[in-house]
């Protein structure tokens, strides 16, 4: 992304890695690499966590809150605010919607749709972690969301977990659309359902 002229789209590798004691679903370690003609590059590495299925402290201390159960778009939104005012350690929370995507919102206000690009899947639990935790890179970078317009994520396990045929079908396009900040939230909530 650095260097480029624009930042309408990008593309990630997400290394998920186990949490001792936890299920990986609900608490893992994420690393993110960007990918160029160079190769891959570390830019982030963050704990994220479902607060749902995690138990402990483990959703207190995540970067990154994940919501797999499917709301529509303005539950999923308010959610996300309830998310982050909630644990105030987070800077990234995703919550899925019944319309196949989710709703990401970031400690500075940001808030955006994603959805699938025109003929792709339904975003799995894993595409909608891995976009969440690619968000949360882009955000420690200095990258704002509104550069974004359309991004590529890829999952692999970690080290020894990975096959050629598990990396090569994780690709996932999406589309992000801005959503109104939390002041305007009323009518954003509105016009996602």
């Amino acid at each position: 992304m650095r260097g480029r002229r624009t930042s309408d789209s990008a593309v990630a590798l997400v290394v998920v890695g186990e949490v001792a004691h936890h299920r990986a679903a609900a608490c893992a370690q994420v690393a993110v690499y960007l990918r160029s003609r160079h190769g891959r590059r570390l830019v982030d590495a963050h704990l994220s966590a479902d607060p749902d299925l995690a138990g402990g402290c483990c959703p207190q201390h995540a970067d990154v809150l994940r919501q797999g159960r499917p709301q529509p778009g303005g539950g999923a939104l308010r959610t996300v605010d309830e998310l982050l005012a909630g644990f105030p350690g987070c800077l990234v929370a995703a919550v899925a919607t019944r319309a196949g995507g989710c709703v990401l919102g970031a400690r500075d206000g940001g808030r955006v749709l994603a959805v699938p690009e025109r003929g792709g899947r339904t975003m799995t639990r894993t595409d909608r972690a891995a976009l969440a935790s690619f968000l949360h890179a882009t955000l420690v970078l200095g990258v704002r969301w509104s550069a974004l317009r359309s991004i590529g994520v890829s999952v692999v396990p970690p080290a020894g977990r990975a096959t050629r045929a598990t990396v090569a079908t994780r690709l996932t396009r999406v589309r992000l659309r801005p959503i109104a900040p939390p002041a305007a939230a009323g009518a954003a909530r509105r016009a996602l359902t």
